[in-house]
C-alpha cells in the first residue's frame, strides 16, 4: 500500500515538473502595446518634448538669480523647480492654471530612484507654493544642491 502511495506521489511530481519546465521553455516575451508596436510612446505629448540645453531659458534664469540675490528663497525654489523641468524637456510645468501639473511630472519619470528624489524635493516646492513655508538660505542651498545633482537629461528618458 505504501509503495502505491509513493508511486502516485512520484508520478504527480514528474507531471508537475514537466508542466513547470514546459512553461519556462515556452515562455514568450510580452507582447508590445499597439502604441509601442507603431513606434510611438504612450507618454503624454508634453513628455515627448526634446530635452533642452541648460541655457535655453535666460529670462527664467535671470529671475532665479534676482530672487536669490534679493534673498527671496521661496520664489527662488519655485523658479529653480520650474527651470529644472523645462531643462528636462517638460513644457507643462509652465502652465500655472493646472494645479495637478506639479505632481503629474512624477508620473512621467521612468527611474524609480530619480522619482523618489524628485518627490522629496517637491515637498518643499509645494509647501512654498501654498504659502505654508518660506525656506531660509541654508535650506534653499541644500535643496538646490540636491536638485542640481539630478541629471535633467535622464529624468524623462
Amino acid at each position: 500500500m505504501a509503495v502505491v502511495f509513493w508511486v502516485i506521489i512520484g508520478v504527480a511530481g514528474l507531471i508537475a515538473a514537466a508542466f513547470i519546465i514546459r512553461a519556462i521553455i515556452d515562455r514568450r516575451p510580452r507582447k508590445k502595446s499597439k502604441a509601442q508596436a507603431a513606434g510611438t510612446s504612450e507618454a503624454s505629448p508634453q513628455a515627448e518634448a526634446p530635452a533642452t540645453p541648460a541655457g535655453r531659458f535666460p529670462e527664467l534664469q535671470a529671475q532665479l538669480d534676482a530672487a536669490i540675490a534679493a534673498g527671496d528663497f521661496a520664489l527662488a525654489s519655485l523658479l529653480a523647480y520650474r527651470l529644472f523641468w523645462l531643462n528636462a524637456g517638460w513644457q507643462g510645468v509652465i502652465d500655472q492654471r493646472e494645479v495637478a501639473t506639479w505632481r503629474d511630472a512624477l508620473r512621467m519619470v521612468n527611474n524609480e530612484d530619480i522619482r523618489r528624489e524628485i518627490r522629496r524635493l517637491l515637498f518643499l516646492v509645494e509647501c512654498v507654493r501654498y504659502g505654508r513655508h518660506r525656506p531660509q538660505r541654508e535650506e534653499f542651498l541644500e535643496w538646490r544642491a540636491r536638485l542640481d545633482s539630478i541629471d535633467t537629461q535622464t529624468v524623462l528618458g
